[in-house]
């Protein structure tokens, strides 16, 4: 006894991808989840990134969707005077190293203090001539 079965129309082919389409969306949510706490943190990342960056046109559009304990924190530990702080405990230190000098280096560039930033830049080269992270650094603010 043969079965015939009806040739599979246009609705079958559209059902059986719709299928396939959830099926591969199922597999990869449950090999890859994405949590809201991961969202949370990647949209909160780019905000950081576009604060930085001065672009405060975006990161006002996407500040509205973070929670202002964060925002508040960041505006803390940016702050020119938080920064100032810090770069007077790190050169309070008898024996600075070149992570120090650098450090120092990068907080000065955020308060846009570019001379500053520079001249720590190359103390740190003087103590470690061969770190290529610095001259990167020095390479980037001379641009």
């Amino acid at each position: 006894m043969i079965l015939l079965l009806p040739h599979p129309g246009p609705h079958l082919k559209i059902a059986s991808c719709a299928l396939l389409a959830t099926l591969f969306l199922l597999l990869a949510t449950s090999l890859f989840p994405i949590s809201k706490g991961d969202i949370y943190f990647t949209r909160l990342n780019h905000w950081r990134s576009l604060v930085m960056s001065k672009n405060f046109t975006q990161a006002d559009l996407i500040a509205k969707k973070l929670d202002s304990q964060d925002i508040a924190y960041f505006a803390l530990h940016h702050h020119p005077s938080f920064l100032t702080i810090t770069i007077k405990e790190i050169l309070k230190k008898p024996n600075r190293s070149t992570d120090d000098l650098i450090e120092v280096a990068l907080l000065y560039y955020q308060m846009a203090d570019m001379e500053n930033s520079r001249d720590f830049l190359l103390q740190a080269k003087k103590l470690d001539p061969i770190r290529s992270d610095i001259d990167t650094l020095l390479h980037q603010l001379s641009n």
